[in-house]
């Protein structure tokens, strides 16, 4: 009986002790992925507040009244994006990957670098960022809404993607996704390759160059809707 006892004893124990492990490293798991999706976080709302403000700072012309005015603008907002994701992927690469972008939160996630959970926590922090980043650059600028030559509400849009009435939305759709192919590419190709550069922090700067050809191509058609990428520099580790 004292036998059974004993037996019946160390079964609730070993019970009570597995709870506990499971919970203990679930509030764990919990606790660390708020703490980088709050990096995430800040992050996201910075590069889209930069990336889109430089959108709105060279929006009145930049050159005389001449057919290539608008081509002014796409270098200054095509080094800004890039440089930005290129900046902010040193600055938190390490810590959370420097993604900044849903899309590529979910790449890391096919390629198994990263928790489902993890990823939504990532989805939330970045699409909260992304939107405080544009209510900062509202307020930023509010004052221009009503003046010659920019949008009544809000100036200029505040960067926001608009297809150009030149080409249809299916033009529009293969520019946007050859565009994407050749970001992702690069990703894959320089973050996460063991083979390659994955493990330095080189990938950051072919990666936030490949940003910027991105946006040279498309912002004069679809505007180039990059708001929001980022790069996981740390994600094979």
């Amino acid at each position: 009986m004292e036998l059974l006892f004993f037996v019946w004893g160390a079964q609730k124990l070993l019970r009570l002790n597995l709870g506990c492990s499971l919970v203990c490293g679930f509030s764990h798991g919990v606790l660390h992925a708020s703490f980088l999706s709050v990096i995430e976080f800040v992050a996201t709302t910075l590069f889209v507040f930069n990336g889109c403000l430089s959108a709105v700072s060279t929006g009145r012309k930049l050159v005389g009244q001449g057919a290539t005015e608008d081509v002014a603008r796409i270098l200054p907002i095509a080094f800004t994006f890039g440089i930005s994701i290129m900046t902010l992927a040193y600055a938190i690469g390490h810590i959370t990957g420097g993604h900044m972008n849903p899309a590529v939160s979910f790449l890391m996630f096919l390629r198994r670098q990263m928790s489902f959970w993890k990823m939504i926590c990532y989805w939330g922090a970045q699409i909260i960022g992304s939107l405080l980043g544009s209510a900062l650059l509202w307020g930023c600028t509010s004052s221009l809404s009503g003046k010659a030559g920019v949008y009544e509400r809000p100036p200029f849009n505040l960067g926001s993607t608009t297809l150009d009435s030149s080409i249809s939305w299916e033009n529009g759709f293969l520019l946007e996704f050859m565009g994407s192919f050749f970001f992702f590419f690069v990703i894959a190709q320089t973050a996460l390759d063991t083979k390659g550069i994955a493990d330095s922090f080189f990938p950051a700067i072919p990666i936030g160059f490949s940003l910027i050809v991105v946006h040279i191509c498309l912002i004069r058609k679809s505007s180039s809707s990059w708001p929001e990428n980022e790069i996981d520099v740390n994600a094979h580790k």
